[in-house]
């Protein structure tokens, strides 16, 4: 199972000791715990009911939200809970950070807008813990069925846990990175910010079945995308290394927008068949143009030597 393996980092190991289950993947879990809405906001999660519970003032159990759209096959990739020992934000945060700090090492409460949070990360990787403290927020308060519901849910703690997982390359992968050929840019720009590091790309969960941990040595296709040499594997690598299989592409579609409010542009994707019902089609990007034709040669050329059927979508106004 591809989701026994994983980065080396200090989170995996508090994981590991804490919450045991993390590893497996969504449709183990749904069928081992459950998909139960009983929670304040009514949300389908999985909860990992594990004991003893791993932090103190836990709500309820690290879960992570049953949306169709993520791939059943993959491991969960963000858990969270919320947790309080009181009615007040500050001590609940302090609270969380005193236990996370003596695995991952001591971390400033910080003002973010209107919360005090902090965080950890390894890359990909995060803890991050926030409160919103009620002295914080202006304006008209807003209603929150949520909190009537449990009204611990106002200063109490909310703790995210991004695990940083992406499938590890499959022996079929690495064949195909190391006769790949790259046909073009994935931007037709330059960036006005540097791209990220390859250890903290771009994280999409709801494509994690067609990204790939990059490696280290993979930094020189960075924004670029192409095919294996034996024309079976699309390989993309912009702010996310994707590698998609071509037998599950359906098509590749093209937006193209003319400038008007804002400036313009395109779009090349790969319209790409999943394998289960729930959501049998996603969309992965491949590239991106700075006007509204720049991608129509390319995107004919891959269509073309893909045998994937290409659209045009009707021209559009820029807002």
């Amino acid at each position: 199972m591809p989701s026994q393996e994983i980065a080396d980092h200090p989170l995996a190991d508090w994981l590991d000791a804490a919450c045991p289950p993390w590893r497996a993947t969504r449709a183990d879990l749904a069928a081992q715990y459950g998909v139960r809405t009983d929670n304040p906001y009514r949300w389908a999660l999985v909860t990992l009911d594990v004991a003893p519970p791993p932090l103190s003032g836990m709500l309820w159990p690290f879960g992570f939200q049953a949306f169709a759209r993520y791939a059943p096959a993959m491991p969960p990739v963000t858990l969270s809970t919320q947790i309080s020992v009181g009615g007040d934000a500050e001590a609940n945060i302090r609270v969380a950070a005193t236990e996370f700090a003596r695995h991952f090492g001591p971390r400033p409460i910080i003002d973010r807008n209107n919360t005090r949070a902090v965080s950890w990360q390894w890359g990909a990787a995060s803890v991050t813990l926030t409160v919103w403290p009620p002295s914080r927020q202006s304006g008209p308060k807003a209603e929150i069925p949520a909190h009537g519901r449990d009204p611990r849910l106002i200063t109490a703690c909310a703790v995210t846990v991004r695990t940083g997982w992406r499938p590890p390359l499959s022996p079929r992968d690495t064949v195909w990175l190391e006769s790949f050929a790259p046909m073009g840019a994935t931007r037709n720009w330059t960036p006005v910010k540097p791209r990220a590091n390859l250890a903290e790309t771009v994280f999409v969960e709801a494509q994690l079945e067609f990204m790939r941990e990059p490696p280290s040595d993979l930094a020189r296709f960075r924004g670029v995308f192409g095919l294996s040499e034996d024309g079976q594997g699309l390989i993309v690598f912009e702010d996310a290394f994707c590698v998609i299989p071509v037998t599950q592409i359906a098509a590749f579609d093209v937006i193209r927008l003319r400038p008007a409010r804002f400036s313009g542009g395109s779009t090349l994707s790969a319209r790409c068949d999943t394998g289960y019902a729930a959501f049998p089609t996603k969309t992965v990007h491949v590239a991106q143009g700075e006007h509204a034709d720049d991608l129509n040669d390319i995107a004919a050329t891959l269509a073309a030597v893909t045998g994937k059927p290409l659209t045009f979508v009707d021209y559009d106004d820029d807002g």
